[in-house]
C-alpha cells in the first residue's frame, strides 16, 4: 500500500486507505498492531520508539513484552503454535497472563479492558489486536505498534501472529553496544545476569549481542519482505532520510516531527547526570556517543570480534585485524564453552534453527 496524500500530516479527519473509508480518527479493524520495533538493548531502539510515536497517525507503546511473554507462560505449546500461524483460542489462563504481566500498564491501556475486550473475542490474536486499537483511539491516532528490544528474538511469532504487520530491526555496532551495556547492565538486568559477567563481560557482550542479531536475520523466507534492517548510526547521520524510508516501508507519510521528536521535552535528569542522559534528557539524535576504536583496550576488541566477528561482517561493520593474542584466544574459546551450556544459547540456537527451517 502506498503512502496516501491524503493521510496529510495537517489533518486527522482525512480519508485512511487501510480503514476503506473510515475518518482517521478510528482505529483500523484488523490492522493493528501496525508494526514492531526490536533490537539488542543499548541499539537506538528508544530513539528509534520515540520517532515513531511523533507521527500524528502512530503511537508506538515502550517495552510491554506482553505479547510472546503470555503466551510463554501459558504454555509452551502455544509459542510453536503461534509461530505456525495457528489462531491460539482464547482461554481464560491466557487472558490472565496478559492482565497479570508486570510490564502490562506499559501498553498505555487498563486491566479492565482486558476482561471487556476478551468478551467478545474468541482467539489470542483478536485480544492484542483489540487492545492495540484501544491504545490507538486512547491516543487520538489510528495506528499502533509497539518497541521491545527483545522482540527481536520472536520476528516469526509476531509476524505469523499478525499478517498485517511489520517489524523494524534496529542494529548498532556490537562493539560500541558493549561500551553501553557496561554501563547499563546489573544483576538483574540485561547480560549482566549472567553470572559469567563478572570473570569477562566485553565477552558476555560479545555472545549476547551476537544472539540478538543472529535471531534477527534468522527470518523465514516469506516474512522477510515485512521485516526492515535499520543501522542506529545511520539513524543518527542521516534522520530525515532513514525515517523517510522507514515510512515509506510502514505505508505512512513522512512527517518532520518525527526527526523533531525532542523538540518542547523536559528533560528527566539534571544536566550533570551522565547515566543514559541522551534518552533521560531527551536529547536529538546524537552522533559519536560511543566510539569503540578510542574506548575498548585492544584485546578486547580482539576478543569481540573472535566472538562475534561474523555478525559485524554481516551487518556491514568494519572487522579489525585477525591478528590475535594468545590472551585474546584463550578468552575467546573460554568464553565459547561456557556460552554453549547456557539455557539461553540453546534456546536461541533452536529457535535460530526452526526459522531456517521454514525458509
Amino acid at each position: 500500500m502506498p503512502p496516501s496524500a491524503a493521510l496529510a500530516p495537517a489533518s486527522h479527519s482525512a480519508t485512511c486507505p487501510t480503514t476503506k473509508g473510515l475518518p482517521c480518527t478510528a482505529a483500523p479493524i484488523s490492522g493493528n498492531p501496525w508494526l514492531f520495533v526490536g533490537g539488542c538493548p543499548r541499539s537506538g531502539t528508544t530513539l528509534l520508539q520515540r520517532m515513531l510515536d511523533n507521527h500524528s497517525l502512530l503511537t508506538v507503546a515502550n517495552d510491554s513484552h506482553v505479547i510472546p511473554r503470555a503466551l510463554e507462560k501459558t504454555s509452551r505449546e502455544l509459542v510453536l503454535r503461534a509461530e505456525s500461524g495457528a489462531s491460539i483460542p482464547l482461554t481464560r489462563e491466557l487472558r490472565d497472563a496478559v492482565s497479570g504481566y508486570h510490564r502490562f500498564y506499559r501498553l498505555g491501556v487498563d486491566v479492565a479492558d482486558v476482561d471487556r475486550i476478551a468478551g467478545s473475542v474468541d482467539t489470542y490474536q483478536e485480544l492484542i489486536r483489540g487492545l492495540f486499537d484501544l491504545r490507538a483511539q486512547h491516543q487520538n491516532k489510528v495506528y499502533s505498534g509497539e518497541k521491545t528490544p527483545d522482540y527481536v528474538r520472536y520476528i516469526p511469532l509476531l509476524l505469523q501472529m499478525f499478517p498485517d504487520s511489520k517489524f523494524i530491526h534496529i542494529v548498532r555496532d556490537g562493539r560500541d553496544v558493549s561500551l553501553s551495556l557496561r554501563q547499563w547492565a546489573t544483576p538483574t538486568k540485561g547480560p549482566g545476569r549472567f553470572e559469567y559477567w563478572n570473570t569477562d563481560p566485553i565477552a558476555v557482550c560479545a555472545l549476547w549481542w551476537r544472539m540478538f542479531c543472529e535471531q534477527g536475520l534468522a527470518v523465514p523466507s516469506d516474512l522477510n519482505p515485512r521485516v526492515l534492517l535499520v543501522q542506529y548510526e545511520r539513524l543518527v547521520a542521516y534522520p530525515q532520510s532513514e525515517l523517510e524510508r522507514i515510512c515509506q516501508f510502514i505505508d505512512l507519510p513522512f512527517e518532520t516531527q518525527m526527526r523533531d521528536f525532542h523538540v518542547g521535552r523536559s528533560p528527566q535528569t539534571q544536566p550533570d547526570d551522565k547515566t543514559h542522559s541522551a534518552k533521560k534528557q531527551w536529547l536529538p539524535a546524537v552522533k559519536g556517543l560511543r566510539n569503540w576504536r578510542t574506548d575498548m583496550a585492544p584485546e578486547d576488541v580482539q576478543v569481540f570480534d573472535g566472538l562475534a566477528g561474523a555478525a559485524l561482517s554481516r551487518l556491514g561493520y568494519e572487522s579489525p585485524s585477525r591478528i590475535v593474542s594468545a590472551a585474546a584466544f584463550e578468552r575467546v574459546a573460554r568464553a565459547t564453552s561456557w556460552w554453549r551450556t547456557t539455557r539461553t544459547y540453546q534456546e536461541s540456537h533452536a529457535a535460530v534453527c526452526r526459522s531456517l527451517s521454514n525458509s
